[in-house]
């Protein structure tokens, strides 16, 4: 179980093993921060970054060249309307078609918490891992869990595995549910990631026999994953529907419910009947002040699900049967609701093996001197006396469902040049009618690239075509979003499809990231690296690289051994110089991208790249 503090674990999973580098990545999630998708990049290859909190200096051109670099090779889907306004950072840029929001099919939500992976080595199979959870890409502080599967190249029919053939129908489906494009060499690196999963065997964790994957939502006949009878049971989970907890087994001993109070009494009598047991997290374990970069404006009254709130406390999703001495566990995005087994799309994991090793009794052993467990961090709930009470607010439920309306809109995104020195009208525009707003409702837009203060107000009578005059550096594909309505106001991202922007915009940008030619030649040789660092401390890169200390980045440019690396790389890997050249050709194209070249390096880097196409012949 990952506690609230726990992000690493998550960056650490993410990491190629030693000696890979990443292939190919599908990342799924409800909600989205966008600082927290650059995560994954950061993790796939973040170099020479220290620890921000042990007071080190950090080196932001690493995280430049790890998005830059793996931009096109991971792509993170969402459900549309869930993606939290952040604070203005030129790097979003770089996420711009790795981002693709989608909808559920069958009129619920997106909500599956799943990484696939593909790592390649040059003289090595490939490795594949998938990462289940209930964490979504946020900075929620809450208790979740996860499961790591890594590829077995074991093929003895007698050794377990377990199939991953429904998983990889579920990463082929993803690109045709999605709202906008998603086409392309991305489209077809998904399809081929999902043909190469079908022949994956996963490694079973320690204490697990047999296991399968469980894609829910995304058509076909309903399945039933509960067994009909259980000898015990617990079931994990912070959202109830009586309904759903309805059709859990019959079991003959004990039941337990970990949950939270308002669920629970929003089920009472159900719960009464079906558990013996019921508990939710002490209120020690559930942190609260600091809510990270996430948090929303204390003076806005968010609605039950705006993706700028975070979430705290009881976040994961786990259900234990055991039948005699076996046990079955389901681990994974679904909460114990009939739109998680029903409507929304989700992806679960069933474990099984002896109930030693993953049955009730263990899962809720007493803590010891040496072993903190689960039960040390929960407490009871009296169910006796009890009422049945359901919470809800008409308010707060129009415009959440207003905000997934309009997200599963397609929009367009234009970029022109207004005639002004170095300007652009930057215009967002959909083809489809403005659904109908309750009364009183009103709907604010700008570019995340511009405060909130600059704002529009939408002309709901007319088609949707808000523009904003930007500079360069202010173009953008994410367009935040204000909806209110009485108290209520609910703030969310739209991702357009850039269909029209400067043909150089990513070659000017990273210019203006990297700034001159020292800062370049420290940018060459992360793109030549071998090895990343253990630690890394995110939220430092990030400021440092938008607003590096007294205007100064810490690079010593001195004495680089470039050479060395280039002639290093054209030994063991001279694939890799491929991207070096094309960063150079981009940087020659460009008047201000040519004043990074320092002097001489065109007269070195001419042999080395005649030499790297001789050898790839």
């Amino acid at each position: 179980m990952l506690s609230p503090d726990d992000r690493q674990t998550l960056l650490d999973a993410l990491r190629p093993p030693p000696g890979y580098r990443l292939g190919c990545a599908v990342g799924t999630t409800f909600s989205l921060h966008l600082d927290a998708a650059l995560t994954a990049p950061a993790a796939f290859a973040l170099y020479s970054v220290l620890d921000q909190e042990a007071g080190a200096a950090v080196e932001p051109l690493e995280l430049l060249e790890s998005i830059r670099r793996h931009a096109d090779r991971f792509t993170i889907f969402f459900q549309a309307g869930q993606v939290s306004v952040p604070k203005q950072r030129r790097l979003f840029a770089f996420l711009e078609g790795s981002l693709v929001p989608v909808v559920a099919p069958n009129g619920g939500v997106f909500h599956p918490k799943v990484w696939a992976l593909r790592f390649d080595a040059p003289d090595a199979p490939a490795a594949y891992r998938v990462l289940c959870s209930s964490r979504n890409l946020t900075y929620d502080r809450s208790w979740d869990t996860m499961l790591r599967l890594d590829s077995t190249l074991n093929e003895d029919p007698s050794t377990p595995y377990i199939d991953g053939t429904e998983l990889a129908s579920f990463v082929a489906a993803l690109p045709g549910i999605a709202v906008g494009a998603c086409r392309g060499e991305r489209r077809r690196a998904i399809e081929e990631l999902a043909q190469q999963l079908t022949k994956v065997r996963w490694a079973p964790p320690p204490g697990v026999q047999t296991g399968r994957f469980w894609s829910l939502g995304l058509g076909g006949e309903p399945v039933t994953l509960f067994p009909a009878t259980a000898d015990r049971m617990v079931v994990i989970s912070p959202f109830l529907k009586s309904g759903l907890l309805a059709e859990l087994p019959k079991v003959f001993g004990r039941s337990v419910l970990v949950s939270t109070p308002p669920e629970i009494r929003g089920c009472a009598r159900t719960v009464a009947n079906r558990f013996s047991d019921a508990y939710m997290l002490d209120a020690d374990a559930v942190t609260s002040g600091e809510q990270g970069v996430a948090a929303a404006d204390d003076a806005r009254n968010g609605t039950l699900d705006d993706p700028s709130i975070p979430f705290e406390g009881l976040h994961a999703k786990l259900y234990v049967f055991d039948n005699k001495n076996q046990t079955t566990m389901l681990t994974g995005s679904a909460n114990a609701t009939n739109a998680a087994f029903g409507m929304n799309v989700e992806m679960m994991v069933e474990l099984t093996g002896h109930a030693k090793h993953l049955g009730v009794e263990t899962l809720l052993a007493e803590p010891t001197n040496e072993v903190q467990t689960l039960s040390g961090f929960l407490v009871p709930v009296e169910l006796d006396g009890v009422e049945e009470s359901v919470e809800s607010d008409v308010t707060q439920e129009q415009l959440d469902a207003l905000r997934r309306q309009i997200a599963a809109f397609r929009f367009e995104c234009r970029a022109v040049e207004s005639g002004n020195d170095d300007q652009f009208t930057l215009t967002y525009a959909t083809s489809e009618p403005l659904p109908a707003f309750p009364e009183g409702a009103q709907w604010r837009c700008w570019p995340i690239s511009l405060p909130c203060e600059a704002g529009v107000v939408v002309d709901l009578t007319n088609e949707f075509a808000p523009a904003f005059q930007v500079s360069f550096e202010g173009i953008t594909a994410f367009l935040a979003n204000e909806l209110s309505l009485g108290d209520y106001t609910t703030q969310f991202v739209l991702t357009a499809d850039m269909v029209e922007a400067p043909s150089n915009r990513a070659t000017r940008l990273l210019t203006l990231l990297l700034g001159d030619a020292g800062r370049f030649l420290r940018f060459l040789l992360m793109l030549l690296a071998d090895d990343a660092l253990d630690r890394y401390g995110l939220s430092g890169v990030l400021d440092v690289l938008e607003d590096p200390p007294s205007g100064r980045w810490q690079v010593s440019p001195d004495s680089l051994p470039l050479l060395e690396a280039l002639l290093r790389t054209l030994s063991r890997e001279p694939d890799r110089l491929e991207h070096i050249e094309r960063l150079i050709g981009d940087l020659q194209a460009d008047p201000n991208g040519r004043k990074l070249l320092p002097e001489g390096l065109l007269t070195i880097w001419a042999p080395i790249w005649a030499a790297a196409q001789e050898g790839m012949r």
